[in-house]
């Protein structure tokens, strides 16, 4: 997530659509690269390779989300009050 983040620069939750596509996009791109792994997925049908896609786009949505909720724990925890 951090290599995505770091080329669109600055993300809120407004940009939380946004960075779902670019993940999932930037994971198969690195996929893409495994040139096995790559012909695997090809080799699959149709159905097969959208639930592949499905899958991904569930795990990256799933990550995305988390990561703004650790955020929100952060901005939380920094604006309590120090004793």
């Amino acid at each position: 997530m951090a290599s995505v983040i770091s080329k669109i620069g600055k993300v809120t939750q407004k940009d939380r659509s946004k960075l779902i596509g670019l993940m999932a996009r930037d994971l198969l791109e690195e996929f893409e690269k495994d040139a096995e792994g790559w012909a695997s997925y090809k080799a699959l049908q149709k159905e097969d390779q959208k639930t592949v896609t499905k899958r991904l786009s569930s795990s990256v949505t799933a990550e995305v989300t988390n990561y703004f909720v650790d955020v929100q724990v952060v901005i939380l925890i920094l604006a309590l009050p120090f004793c």
